[in-house]
């Protein structure tokens, strides 16, 4: 039986439960700025307060996609099945939470037995999932109080506890209490998102901004490519991507750069530019689960997919002048839905591996034939950087423009736009665009 004085300490009068709320945001504020541990020390103060299933639920940008944590330090047998429940993939799908997100009112259910809860209020997963795994035979009956989470108006996500037995029934007084716990932790785990995100985009930015030093520094496509990928899975949390060039004159994609792939044999693919895999993945953008898709049964890699256990996957294409040079692919071995700014960043990144690529065939066609078709002067040795720079001045592009494509401070591209005038000999702008054009350096 749980210590009565415990149960009395739920909401005593106002100057505790004024008390209970200070020693909560304390708790918050002690909590890291992940939004996961905020839910988990709210949950775990209110367990301590009043043991039971406490379920935090909090919607993810994708609102199909719900984190949910769960505090049970209460009786043995109930957390054990909480926990198995869990990890079942059932509970996180629970109507109760999503009626309550949907409608923005909470819901009090002083007393509900097992079956009436099951018929009433959980889906058919959930209920088969009951049906095959019984609760504890100690437990009949639930008390249930959910309220919505609530930051700026809207509401992000469910606080509520499921109480087996209820000895001291939940009441609307608690409810309202439980109301303004919710919205203190709803404040504060919106304000750790705002930091999770502004941290993200700055950290992608410091990519980006890497990978233009890492073009401008090497002429070493395949490392430059690696280089990318690396930035890739480490920002946007994937397990594997690599990038495919395409072969013109056979039509097929080849491997240049590839990581985190489990399988020494990945590199040696070649596939089809039309295989319906990449094709359909291309044509609509978004992370998509093989196992779902018509198009993985008939991919030559689906070997290579099942051995790395990929469940999701998705595909860019990489182009350059308008003309698609190859395809970037992601692949991850659990099912995601990321934002549009995950997607935003991996355009960038495709963006500067046709960056890269461009420069390297630029290069090698400067190399290729050193002198113009009318036998004029030789090409200077330009980076592939300013070999970008100078195909986009001809272009009539402006410094600032310029910077927005190649991802290089408007000062590093006025640096490059110097030296390539000096190496050309050109006197200013107009001068180097007429002789660019002139000799056939573009």
């Amino acid at each position: 039986m749980r210590d009565r004085r415990v149960m009395d300490q739920w909401i005593p009068g106002r100057g505790e439960g004024d008390r209970v709320l200070t020693e909560l945001t304390d708790a918050l504020a002690e909590a890291t700025r992940e939004p996961r541990a905020i839910l988990m020390a709210a949950a775990g103060a209110l367990n301590r307060l009043r043991p039971g299933i406490w379920v935090a639920s909090l919607m993810t940008k994708d609102p199909s996609v719900m984190r949910v944590i769960t505090v049970d330090d209460g009786d043995p047998d109930t957390a054990r099945y909480v926990q198995a429940f869990e990890h079942s993939g059932h509970l996180s799908d629970s109507p109760i939470s999503s009626r309550v997100i949907e409608t923005g009112e909470p819901l009090l259910l002083p007393s509900i037995s097992i079956v009436e809860l099951a018929d009433r209020y959980l889906d058919e997963g959930a209920r088969g999932y009951m049906q095959a795994n019984p609760w504890p035979a100690s437990v009949t009956h639930f008390g249930i109080v959910v309220v919505p989470m609530r930051a700026r108006g809207a509401t992000i996500g469910t606080l509520g506890l499921f109480e087996p037995g209820g000895s001291a029934p939940l009441t609307p007084r608690d409810m309202t209490w439980l109301q303004t716990v919710a919205d203190r932790t709803a404040a504060a785990v919106e304000n750790a998102q705002l930091y999770e995100d502004a941290t993200k985009r700055l950290e992608r930015l410091d990519a980006l901004q890497s990978i233009g030093l890492a073009i401008t520094s090497t002429e070493d496509l395949a490392l430059t490519l690696k280089i990318i990928l690396d930035r890739l899975v480490a920002h946007l949390e994937v397990d594997s991507a690599h990038v495919l060039l395409l072969d013109q004159a056979e039509n097929v994609l080849s491997p240049a750069a590839s990581t985190r792939f489990r399988a020494t044999a990945a590199p040696d693919y070649r596939v089809p530019l039309d295989e319906e895999l990449v094709s359909q993945a291309i044509a609509n953008p978004g992370m998509e689960t093989l196992s779902r898709s018509a198009a993985y049964a008939h991919s030559r890699r689906r070997t290579l997919f099942a051995r790395e256990r990929f469940i999701a996957y998705g595909a860019l294409p990489i182009t350059a002048h308008g003309n698609q040079v190859g395809v970037l692919e992601v692949f991850h071995r659990a099912a995601i839905s990321p934002d549009q700014e995950w997607w935003s960043f991996l355009e960038a990144l495709a963006g500067m591996a046709a960056i890269a690529i461009d420069g390297a065939a630029m290069r090698e066609g400067l190399q290729r034939g050193s002198t113009t078709r009318r036998g004029g002067t030789k090409a200077p040795d330009l980076s592939p950087a300013e070999l970008r720079i100078l195909v986009l001045l001809v272009q009539g592009l402006t410094n600032r423009q310029i910077s927005a494509q190649v991802h290089l401070s408007p000062s590093t591209v006025k640096f490059h736009v110097r030296q390539i005038l000096t190496k050309t000999g050109a006197a200013n702008r107009t001068d180097l665009t007429r002789l660019a054009t002139r000799e056939g350096w573009v």
